[in-house]
C-alpha cells in the first residue's frame, strides 16, 4: 500500500487521509483487503478511492461479485453519481465523480505496483564462497521477471 500512496503522490496527489478496513458499503466482507484513500490532485476536487489488494489470484477472482456488490451499493448511496471501477490483478478499485485524470492515474499506479519488485528473499541458506542472488518480481500472469543478478562472495 505504501507503493501505491507514493506513486499516486508523486503523480501529484495529496493524500488527505487513508482509512484501512473502509470499503465503502456496509457489511461487506472485503473489509480486510479495503482502504479508503481521500485524496486531492493538483489543487482540485477531493476525492474518495476505495482500494482492494489480494494476495492469491484465486482469492481475487473469487471476490468478483463481492467486489460489484460493494460498489453497487456505495452508489446506490448517491445514485445521482455512477461507479467509476479500476481493475488491474490483483487491485481492484471504486469511487465516484473520478476525473479522466485520476482514473488514468490510477490504472498507471496499479499496473506499476503490480510489476513492481518483491522484496528480496533468499530461498536457501548461502554457501561459503561464490554465490548469485536474482532479484525477481512477480506479474500477475504468474510468471516471474528477473532484474538484476548479484553476484554475493559469502566469507567462511
Amino acid at each position: 500500500m505504501t507503493g501505491v500512496l507514493s506513486a499516486l503522490v508523486l503523480r501529484g496527489a495529496t493524500i488527505r487521509q487513508v482509512v484501512s478496513g473502509d470499503a465503502g458499503c456496509p457489511g461487506s466482507s472485503l473489509h480486510s483487503n479495503a482502504a479508503r484513500i481521500d485524496l486531492t490532485l493538483h489543487a482540485g476536487a477531493d476525492h474518495s478511492v476505495y482500494l482492494f489488494r489480494w494476495r492469491r489470484p484465486a482469492d481475487f477472482g473469487a471476490a468478483a461479485d463481492a467486489f460489484a456488490d460493494c460498489a453497487a451499493q456505495h452508489v446506490a448511496q448517491s445514485p445521482a453519481a455512477a461507479a467509476d471501477v479500476v481493475e488491474v490483478p490483483p487491485w481492484r478499485a471504486y469511487g465516484t465523480g473520478w476525473t479522466r485524470e485520476l482514473n488514468t492515474i490510477l490504472h498507471e499506479v496499479l499496473r506499476t505496483a503490480t510489476n513492481t519488485a518483491s522484496p528480496l528473499e533468499l530461498t536457501a541458506p548461502l554457501q561459503a564462497g561464490s554465490n548469485e542472488v536474482r532479484y525477481t518480481t512477480d506479474r500477475a500472469d504468474g510468471h516471474g521477471r528477473t532484474f538484476a543478478s548479484i553476484p554475493i562472495t559469502v566469507e567462511p
